[in-house]
């Protein structure tokens, strides 16, 4: 239509141009004489005609190759920015995730930590505590010692006595008794309390050798439990430096991922950058059609078809979202209507398909524009039912919902754009 309207535009010109050449300077009109005259001016004409028709559709040719050329590499470079972001946010994710995985790890050495700060300080209360019984036990043992030291000093004098009196004892107690009966008496009493020297000595020798032992187990007991307060320090010291080591790590990790987080953004922005240029490349597009009368369409305003019937979920809405899979952005540019791979995808409104393609991230997707820099799209198909300069009605299929491209299962992405940027699409559907 481009060319046909510059045809028009030239054929006026050519009859101005014939018509003024047939006045002369004093206004008087001009016959031509003769058939021949007449023909070769009429060839003359088309000829003229022909050649800048020509060399009108050669500009548009170009033109429209340029722009074609300009929206290929647009597309191929938001396809690598897409890979580039998508490898960028898997390396991000295996970092986040080695740094919760350290994280944790630091959490449980924590806890053993306090676990062990805790068994220390058993340990050291129980020293106290066996230091302190230790020095009651040798106080107890020092009395023992001394009790059985006097008691057999007490003993050793009063065999001595006995020993140096000789039978004079013996004698005086068969003098002084008053009977058999009183000296068998006297007499066993003598020998009782020679037994009874022994038996107490023994007793006492009998506790000190007890507290003896129980000095022993103690001292004894002491010792493991220095070992084993010193073993325990040395687990907790280990571990305090394990500890500082695991943390250190987390701040590297921290610098890691703000880098990579950097990195992200960039093809995020980069990519962003691209699909605009195709945005804009196809709104042109679709108003140089529009200019050119290819397409009646007319947005005149109203409520859109919902573009995969019997299916109501949205499961994410647009606008900021945290990113469901690598590669997906976290500004969402549209809704996603979960439904099943194979449903029908139908057009919003009426309009004439302006893109009906395959790419990295959007996976098959159709672009339909409706006039008045109005455009929907439609992502993720499984396949198309529509071609570029299809024109379509409201309802009319276009697609079969899938998840092709960066998706984490059968949906179907619905965008408008606006002038080449994106809105709301809630604000076109209700």
């Amino acid at each position: 239509m481009y060319n046909k309207r510059h045809r028009r535009y030239l054929s006026g010109i050519l009859a101005l141009t014939l018509a003024v050449g047939l006045i002369t300077p004093n206004g008087a009109v001009s016959m031509a004489t003769g058939t021949d005259s007449t023909e070769a001016s009429t060839t003359e004409a088309a000829t003229t005609e022909k050649s800048a028709s020509d060399k009108t559709e050669a500009v548009a040719t170009e033109s429209n190759g340029t722009a074609d050329a300009s929206i290929d590499k647009a597309k191929t470079d938001a396809a690598e920015y897409s890979k580039k972001r998508k490898k960028a946010l898997q390396i991000l994710d295996n970092l986040k995730e080695a740094k919760d995985n350290l994280e944790n790890y630091v959490i449980q050495l924590d806890k053993s930590l306090n676990e062990l700060q805790i068994e220390i300080s058993h340990l050291e209360e129980n020293q106290k505590e066996l230091e302190a019984t230790i020095k009651d036990t040798k106080a107890n043992l020092k009395e023992a010692e001394a009790a059985q030291e006097q008691q057999y000093n007490e003993m050793k004098q009063r065999i001595q006595m006995v020993y140096e009196s000789g039978n004079k004892r013996y004698l005086d107690v068969l003098l002084t008794a008053s009977s058999m009966t009183d000296m068998m008496n006297k007499t066993e009493y003598v020998s009782q309390v020679s037994l009874y020297d022994y038996n107490i000595l023994k007793e006492l020798k009998a506790a000190r050798e007890q507290v003896a032992n129980i000095k022993m187990k103690l001292e004894k007991d002491l010792k493991s439990n220095e070992a084993l307060q010193k073993e325990v320090s040395e687990q907790k010291e280990t571990m305090e430096v394990l500890v500082d080591e695991k943390k250190s790590q987390i701040e590297q990790y921290d610098v890691s991922i703000a880098d990579q987080q950097a990195e992200v953004q960039k093809y995020t922005q980069a990519q962003q950058e691209a699909e605009n240029i195709i945005a804009a490349a196809e709104a042109a597009a679709a108003s140089n059609n529009a200019g050119d009368g290819s397409t009646n369409t007319v947005y005149t305003g109203g409520v859109f078809t919902w573009p995969v019937p019997g299916y109501n979920q949205i499961t994410s809405y647009f606008g900021s979202r945290t990113s469901p899979v690598a590669g997906a952005s976290s500004n969402h540019r549209g809704i996603d209507i979960a439904c099943d791979t194979g449903a029908a995808v139908v057009a919003a409104a009426s309009g004439t398909v302006i893109v009906a393609a395959y790419n990295y991230a959007e996976g098959n997707y159709v672009c339909i524009d409706h006039g008045g820099g109005v455009v929907t799209v439609y992502m993720h198909n499984s396949s198309l039912a529509v071609s570029v300069g299809e024109t379509v009605s409201a309802g009319q299929t276009i697609a079969y919902a899938g998840s092709t491209g960066v998706s984490t299962g059968p949906h179907c992405h619905f965008g408008v754009r606006v002038n080449g940027g994106y809105v709301d699409p809630l604000g076109y559907l209700q």
